[in-house]
Order: structure tokens, then C-alpha cells, then sequence
């Protein structure tokens, strides 16, 4: 379902009881998650909400951490990439 790319890992973090990937790693386009998996059949998550969630959790403050959502939605021609960094100074769109 997913495709993992270098320090990927699964574990089960009792603090929310549920199973969770623990990525790893300096170079992030080295350490990443693509879902789906790009060589397989599926092309669509079947996600049916209004929302999504994602839950982040950098190890220590100083430590980098950014990570990208590209969706490709039906109704629109073209898809959306929404960044989030503590990289970044300041809000943009």
C-alpha cells in the first residue's frame, strides 16, 4: 500500500495506541513515505471525509523537520502540495 525509502520504520506508540512510521534521517528526499505506492495498482487512497490528519512529532526542537501532502483531487485540473516545516519563517501560501 506504501512505498518506504530509507530509515523507515514501523512501531506501535502506546501514547495513542495506535501504529505509527518513524522516519529517520538527514536528507529527507532519502528517508520518505509515498502512499500509494507508485508501482502499484491502486492510484487512490479511497478516502471518503472531509478531512485528513496528520500527527508529527519531531524528536528534539532543534532537529529539522518538514514533510509535503500532494493530493490529486477529481474536480480540480491540477493537484495541491501543502508544506510544513520548522524550517520556515513565516506563513505563505
Amino acid at each position: 500500500m506504501n512505498k518506504r525509502q530509507g530509515n523507515v520504520v514501523e512501531a506501535f506508540a502506546k501514547e495513542i495506541g495506535r501504529k505509527v512510521m518513524c522516519i529517520n534521517g538527514n536528507i529527507s528526499a532519502n528517508n520518505f513515505i509515498q502512499m500509494p505506492n507508485p508501482t502499484s495498482m491502486t492510484r487512490t487512497l479511497g478516502l471518503t471525509g472531509r478531512y485528513l490528519y496528520l500527527q508529527a512529532k519531531a524528536p528534539i526542537s532543534s532537529v529539522p523537520l518538514s514533510f509535503h501532502i500532494d493530493l490529486n483531487l477529481c474536480d480540480r485540473s491540477h493537484g495541491i502540495r501543502i508544506s510544513a516545516s520548522n524550517l520556515y519563517k513565516q506563513v505563505s501560501t
